[in-house]
């Protein structure tokens, strides 16, 4: 499914056009999600991002020459350098948290539940529900049972108190 077609799905399970942006950073946010906890596993990310951070050091080295015109600062700050070597370090030595290990599914039955209380009000753990559609779309996986993921959810905000 394209990101167009999942938008255009959500925002037909929602039964309102004016979820259209809500339902992007939702969906924005479960791909960063899926990607984040993807980096952290991957042995070639940590490699890469090492690397990265190498060069940076270099590029760092090299832009402290009197030699360089002032112009080139304006374009390449260095606290902006710095912080793409803190980032690059930290996913290096990344070690995934608890908090680290939802899926992307919880985090899409997470956007899903904000979503449905937004907009539409009723949520509803009952199979092939919207809430349930709405999650398995938001995931891109249309077709699958998310059944499990959403009453976790509905439980977790049950216990927390936040509706």
């Amino acid at each position: 499914m394209t990101r167009e077609e999942i938008i255009r799905r959500a925002v037909r399970i929602i039964g309102t056009t004016s979820c259209k942006e809500d339902v992007l950073q939702c969906l924005t946010d479960v791909e960063v999600w899926r990607e984040h906890v993807a980096l952290a596993h991957s042995k070639k990310g940590k490699i890469a991002a090492r690397r990265l951070a190498k060069a940076l050091r270099r590029v760092d080295a090299a832009m402290a020459t009197a030699d360089l015109p002032y112009f080139l600062f304006a374009f390449f700050p260095r606290e902006k350098l710095l912080r793409w070597i803190d980032m690059c370090e930290s996913i290096e030595s990344r070690v995934l948290s608890e908090d680290d290990t939802d899926t992307a599914e919880v985090k899409a039955a997470d956007a899903a539940y904000w979503l449905m209380r937004k907009y539409n009000g009723r949520v509803s753990t009952t199979k092939n529900s919207s809430f349930e559609k709405l999650a398995a779309t938001l995931a891109g996986k249309p077709n699958s049972n998310f059944h499990h993921y959403c009453r976790a959810v509905v439980a977790r905000s049950a216990k927390t108190g936040s509706n």
